[in-house]
């Protein structure tokens, strides 16, 4: 029997072509979970499927997975959401940026529109990763560029600095 399950995020690219593939948390403290040896759990047609983690890099943000030994495999498995087991998971007691993921950003200044796809904290602060037209940029998230927080549909209006997204 599966044990009961806790969404945790979804895969969010292949990395390489030997299968491994890169993930996108709900929340970054999850990391301290996905270790080699442990499993995480893939929805297919509803179920959570266990899946052995055969190694990943320091912070779990790209896993090899067991059976997932190729390049098409890991494209097969891209968007799917990921589970792990309920007992593993341990309430965030601090409220960070996470609930974040997700948002769409808009620049005031500019049609540079992204979706965030996770927040990661440097030394000099919290940064934004964010994709727009298949390109991963990294936005400061400095509260004097933000101009709106729409919680309700998830947007949020920004002035950027100049160039900051023409690289």
């Amino acid at each position: 029997m599966i044990p009961p399950l806790t969404r945790i995020g979804r895969i969010s690219a292949k990395h390489g072509f030997k299968g491994e593939v890169s993930i996108a948390l709900d929340d970054s403290s999850l990391s301290k979970n996905i270790k080699k040896g442990n499993f995480l759990f893939i929805e297919f047609d509803g179920k959570g499927v266990p899946f052995l983690i055969e190694n990943c890099s320091d912070g779990g943000s790209v896993v090899k997975l067991a059976d997932i030994d190729t390049e098409e495999a890991a494209k097969e498995i891209l968007g799917f959401t990921l589970f792990l087991e309920k007992n593993k998971v341990k309430e965030n007691k601090q409220p960070g940026f996470d609930h974040l993921t997700g948002f769409s950003i808009k620049d005031e200044d500019s049609d540079f529109t992204a979706t965030i796809s996770q927040i990661e904290i440097y030394p000099q602060g919290p940064m934004l990763e964010v994709l727009s037209n298949d390109k991963t940029f990294l936005i400061p998230l400095v509260e004097e560029w933000i101009t709106e927080i729409d919680e309700d549909n998830k947007r949020i209006g920004m002035r950027l600095p100049a160039g900051l997204t023409e690289i």
